[in-house]
């Protein structure tokens, strides 16, 4: 697969998430052309096919949805592209994994710990 960078129109990065409840409490997203927003609740294969994301990226844990329930929906919708989780540090990041890749296979998985919340901006 390309390492094009995420504002390459080969690659794109949809943010799955609660967006409408972050645009709500005033969080600003950053805009730019290499990233796409969606609410978990709107995923579906049409919003996946509109999008045709290479990256989709979505926190371990979010209201009302975690990471196993995204990764068996893009499983569910046919997703072939890389799904990478952003998740607080874990005990044992290994096993969440192993679940994460089980919900979805063929689907190129990973975890990212952080241990600050990321504020997104473009630069």
């Amino acid at each position: 697969m390309s390492s094009a960078a995420p504002n390459d129109t080969s690659e794109l990065i949809l943010v799955v998430g609660n967006v409408r409840t972050w645009i709500a409490q005033g969080r600003e997203l950053p805009q730019d052309s290499g990233f796409r927003y969606l609410d978990y609740a709107d995923m579906d294969a049409e919003a996946l096919s509109d999008a045709a994301p290479s990256i989709v990226l979505s926190p371990l844990v979010a209201n009302g949805f975690d990471a196993l329930d995204v990764a068996a929906r893009l499983y569910t919708l046919g997703f072939t592209g890389r799904y990478r989780v952003l998740s607080p540090k874990l005990p044992h990041p290994d096993m969440v994994l192993t679940e994460l890749r089980a919900q979805a296979p063929g689907i190129d998985c990973e975890l990212y710990q952080v241990t600050n919340p990321l504020k997104l901006r473009v630069v």
